[in-house]
């Protein structure tokens, strides 16, 4: 332990879908975040729906994007109006595409006065999309692909930008 602090990415990456639900926290020592990635080349309104922890709908947005799409925030940069000062809170993110168009999700947390990293790992067959990977800026990409099966298997690796095409 050299004293720095990892954030831990939700387990499972979420499937594609239509609608998305997270729990999220933002207190004195750590805050919860999102990653959204739409992989096709459609246009939806998303609208990102924040609850407490007893169900009453607090705040809301929604924003029109056109795929392939990214973006990562913490919730108090999604609904900076509702967290203005020091405001704790615990409670659930839902997040839903207007018209029927799949996206991935991955919750994080974030801790106070801490370097952002992150660990992530899930169990898939056919295609998995991981929507948050950092890649420069000081960050290093670290991962590893084990195959659980008897026979060998294929995997086909590949990081894409915020534009869907590929990184190099």
């Amino acid at each position: 332990d050299n004293g720095s602090s990892v954030n831990r990415l939700s387990d499972l990456p979420s499937p594609m879908d239509v609608i998305q639900k997270l729990p999220v926290e933002k207190n004195g020592i750590y805050r919860s975040g999102v990653a959204v990635a739409l992989t096709g080349n459609q246009t939806t309104a998303l609208t990102y729906n924040l609850s407490d922890n007893n169900g009453l709908a607090v705040a809301s947005k929604t924003v029109t994007v056109s795929g392939p799409y990214h973006d990562s925030k913490n919730i108090d940069e999604i609904f900076s109006d509702y967290f203005r000062g020091s405001r704790n809170f615990q409670g659930t993110l839902t997040i839903s595409s207007s018209n029927g168009v799949p996206f991935a999700t991955s919750n994080f947390r974030q801790y106070k006065n801490s370097s952002f990293a992150t660990l992530q790992s899930t169990a898939s067959t056919g295609t998995t999309v991981i929507p948050h990977i950092a890649v420069g800026g000081g960050y290093d990409l670290e991962s590893m692909i084990q195959n659980l099966e008897s026979t060998p298997q294929t995997f086909v690796y590949s990081i894409k930008d915020q534009t869907g095409g590929n990184h190099n």
